[in-house]
């Protein structure tokens, strides 16, 4: 799927499920299945010195996550050929890595498959691996800005809680505002919670409590949602046996089926034509990861 180099860009006519059955039905009838049956490989070169900035990434414990980061010096998501250029030239070695601007361009070419004119960090991550981040390093680089705003959010909660405004919420509290919230809350799961929040053993809940246990759970969900990020981007590398950087429909279809959805092939479809929205026949990472 091929779009522009640009903010909030969508497809103006919706791709159909009808018209999504009758062009694979056309790929069929002429054998192909929807694939050119090429192996879509980068130049020895290329993928030498891709393999060489995963390296030095890997070497100097960047992650793929931090590089994109600082190569987006403007800040708007994606990473346009000058700041490639400028970019690397600031985090890598160009001797320690064996580049020059020259390469540098190339490398920028071959990695911009949809030709946009800018890479994503989930492109970038399909062409180069940086370094593995465990949980500790995950939650050390969620900006502060997140955390300070899930804060002010998990603080207007618990003065939802604190109906009395006392500084602290009882148990009985606590399971009325919860049932509020969540109706089909038991008694067992409630009181669960109360205790682990609790961690002072007064029989209340109080502010810090309140707040240090939820941010601490919101972490471990931003933390959860990353995991799946690179599980959805190694699933994708996987799937793409043809390795042209997108998935065609039966690439689309094999990587559901291993991910024991149990969908039904009219089901793949339907996710396909929602995803495939300019009738290319084809999904690239972004689109496959934004979508799951």
């Amino acid at each position: 799927m091929i779009l522009q180099c640009s903010k909030g860009n969508t497809a103006e006519n919706m791709i159909t499920i009808s018209h999504v059955l009758k062009e694979l039905r056309k790929f069929k009838q002429a054998g192909a299945d929807g694939k050119d049956g090429k192996v879509h490989a980068l130049p020895p070169q290329i993928q030498r010195n891709l393999e060489l900035l995963s390296a030095h990434l890997q070497k100097q414990n960047i992650s793929i996550e931090e590089f994109h980061k600082r190569l987006d010096t403007d800040g708007d998501g994606v990473v346009d050929e000058n700041e490639w250029l400028e970019g690397v030239g600031r985090i890598v070695d160009f001797r320690q890595a064996n580049l020059n601007r020259e390469s540098l361009k190339q490398i920028f070419k071959k990695i911009d498959v949809n030709g946009d004119g800018c890479l994503t960090v989930n492109e970038l991550a399909y062409y180069i691996e940086g370094a593995k981040q465990d949980i500790h390093s995950r939650i050390s680089r969620i900006p502060q800005y997140q955390l300070d705003e899930t804060r002010r959010e998990i603080e207007k909660v618990f003065m939802d809680f604190d109906v009395k405004r006392q500084g602290f919420v009882t148990p009985q509290d606590f399971r009325t505002s919860l049932t509020r919230i969540q109706p089909d809350a038991t008694n067992e799961y409630i009181q669960g919670l109360i205790n682990k929040i609790d961690s002072n053993k007064d029989g209340r809940i109080d502010k810090n409590e309140f707040i240090e246990f939820l941010l601490e759970e919101a972490t471990k969900k931003i933390v959860q949602q990353d995991e799946f990020v690179d599980e959805m981007r190694l699933k994708f590398k996987a799937a793409d046996v043809d390795k042209s950087g997108f998935l065609e429909f039966d690439e689309f279809y094999s990587v559901i089926l291993e991910m024991g959805t149990g969908v039904t092939r009219e089901e793949v479809i339907s996710m396909f034509a929602d995803i495939d929205q300019d009738q290319s026949l084809q999904v690239s990472i972004d689109e496959f990861i934004t979508y799951l």
